[in-house]
């Protein structure tokens, strides 16, 4: 995948400063069917690629969620998944992106320099339906997706 300017994007190069965000009082949202889709267009990425992916509400009310500072990053490691830690490669932008109900976006994303060649999710740490009512763990990860190495 070509590299281009990773300035106006949206990176995932500051997830690890979301393991030290700290416990949340909002409490999960009891669902009984899916509210997202996340999946990833054109994988597999190298280290440093720019992603591209597409988040999709399948719930019957709107979505909001962060892609800079409130995600996380994971690398499958046999049958579990590990949260990944690098350095900050760029700055993002803050935005929080709202869909409403059926509605999809696609968002760009860099791909950490230095991941190491393995099978990777992202993980939305801020995705709710309000600010008191956050959307349940296993709804806010993404679809695997495999990254190459460096």
């Amino acid at each position: 995948m070509p590299r281009t300017s990773l300035q106006p994007v949206v990176l995932l190069s500051l997830i690890a400063l979301a393991a030290g965000c700290g416990s949340d009082p909002v409490a999960p949202a009891a669902s009984d069917r899916a509210v997202a889709e996340i999946a990833w267009l054109d994988a597999p990425y190298r280290a440093g690629d720019l992603a591209r992916v597409r988040v999709r509400d399948v719930s019957d009310r709107a979505i909001e969620f962060s892609l800079c500072i409130a995600a996380r990053l994971e690398r499958r490691a046999g049958d579990a998944w590990e949260d990944v830690l690098f350095e900050p490669s760029a700055p993002c932008a803050l935005d929080i992106h709202r869909l409403e109900a059926g509605e999809a976006g696609s968002y760009d994303v860099a791909i950490p320099l230095g991941l190491e060649a393995g099978v990777y999710r992202f993980f939305f740490v801020d995705m709710f339906f309000t600010r008191e009512e956050r959307i349940p763990d296993a709804e806010r990860r993404s679809e695997p997706f495999a990254v190459l190495g460096p």
